[in-house]
């Protein structure tokens, strides 16, 4: 049997296409190393490559085997957490709506709100888990230029030309910029390979855009999980000697900077802080002073207001809401809940062979865990209230949230499942063509 007929028949036996590839290449390695062995015992071309092929054993069985090895493995552990979390936050935002006499203006079609943002939630989750995540590599820099583009464009639009209320529009700005996890994990991979002026330019690429467009709004907490996602990416890059640069003057140039910047952040949200409106800053106070030490430690049965008005703002703050209505261990439980979720896709990451699917994963983690104690502590009342309009990621009271983060949780389930597939090898053949 030839080379060509044997690889051609154990790959058939292969239903997952995407690993075909280099497992071809790896096929190939190994008869040609066999054959050549058998060339250097006086056998002829034609008859080394035969032994070598006879020595692989039967196309078939090896094929089958191959098969098990890369079969798709279906994340579990992340999609139980992203559910049991999806399914928390339904029964937290129907039961606080439904027996505790918060009346958003589309209370009359809650349930149909509720169920519609945990199907979008799931039916994103699917889409992306079912598709190939590589598609962020294989044209990096314009998918990166689009999304920036566009994200800035949509918000000068809904702030000047339309009457949404500004903090949705920041709201907005959060959601949208959690994507920019895989987005820049694409186009920082396709910059490897330069000196320190590639280095620099695809630093500030990755960080200047996104948090400018965060700014313009301004959200203070998108802009620093945009900042905080590249460092993390460029830092991962580093390490792994994907750039040609001196590790300690690469890290000076990054983190001197975002040390920098975190303090111009911080006092432009203090400069904020201060003209937070009124209601916001009693609000804050409500929930240190009274709401949190207030708690029954198991249930309460109703729940506190503020000049007449629920005190938890529609889903903003859900969390708050089930610590006063539901008690301290129900508010800690949700808390617990939340932060599981990228812990949980951290360890899911051992099993990752390939550095893009493991740095993409990583970066999502990071996005998750950012989002989900951005809104623990507006919703204890440690940071301002004006920043409350971020949301538990996947709370079912809010469409974008949840097309966003189950787009997330099914980006990172296929990585998962595609543990085997090495994406950067596109990066590095193509660059060898040009």
């Amino acid at each position: 049997m030839k080379k060509s007929d044997y690889i051609n028949t154990a790959l058939e036996q292969v239903r997952c296409k995407a690993v075909h590839e280099a497992l071809k290449k790896e096929l190939e390695a190994h008869i040609d190393d066999c054959a050549e062995a058998f060339a250097d015992e006086g056998f002829s071309p034609e008859e080394a490559e035969e032994k070598a092929v006879h020595t692989m054993g039967d196309p078939v069985e090896a094929g089958i085997q191959l098969d098990r090895v890369h079969r798709p493995k279906f994340p579990w552990a992340v999609a139980v957490s992203a559910l049991v979390l999806l399914i928390a936050a339904m029964l937290a935002e129907h039961l606080m709506r439904t027996y505790f006499g918060l009346r958003a203006f589309f209370d009359q079609d809650f349930g149909i709100n509720i169920f519609l943002g945990a199907a979008i939630a799931i039916i994103a989750a699917a889409v992306f888990c079912l598709a190939d995540y590589t598609v962020f590599l294989k044209i990096p820099k314009t998918v990166y230029a689009v999304y920036i583009i566009g994200l800035f464009v949509m918000q000068e639009f809904q702030i000047h030309k339309t009457d949404i209320p500004l903090e949705l529009i920041r709201g907005g700005s959060f959601f949208g910029m959690m994507l920019i996890a895989p987005v820049t994990c694409g186009f920082a991979f396709s910059m490897r390979g330069g000196g320190f002026g590639k280095f620099a330019l695809t630093c500030l690429l990755t960080a200047v855009p996104s948090m400018f467009v965060s700014i313009s709004v301004p959200c203070t907490s998108a802009a620093v999980m945009a900042g905080l996602t590249a460092l993390v990416i460029m830092t991962v890059l580093v390490r792994r000697g994907s750039f040609k640069v001196n590790k300690l003057a690469a890290c000076g140039f990054m983190y001197i900077p975002a040390v920098l910047g975190t303090v111009g952040l911080a006092a432009f949200n203090i400069r904020r802080r201060s003209e937070t409106p009124y209601e916001y800053k009693a609000l804050d106070r409500t929930i240190m002073d009274v709401i949190l030490p207030n708690s029954d430690f198991i249930g309460s049965g109703g729940h506190m207001e503020m000049n007449n008005h629920p005190w938890y703002h529609d889903y903003n703050h859900i969390i708050t809401a089930v610590f006063s209505d539901f008690g301290t261990l129900a508010g800690v439980a949700l808390v617990l809940l939340t932060l599981s979720l990228p812990i949980v896709m951290l360890i899911s990451l051992h099993r990752v062979k390939n550095r893009f699917g493991k740095t993409v994963g990583a970066a999502i983690a990071l996005v998750f865990f950012f989002a989900s104690a951005t809104v623990i502590l507006s919703n204890m009342g440690i940071t301002t209230g004006f920043e409350s309009y971020t949301v538990m990621p996947l709370t079912a009271g809010n469409a974008l949230n949840c097309a966003v983060s189950g787009a997330l949780v099914g980006v990172f389930m296929s990585i998962c499942r595609r543990s085997d597939i090495l994406p950067e090898a596109h990066i590095e053949s193509r660059r060898q063509r040009t």
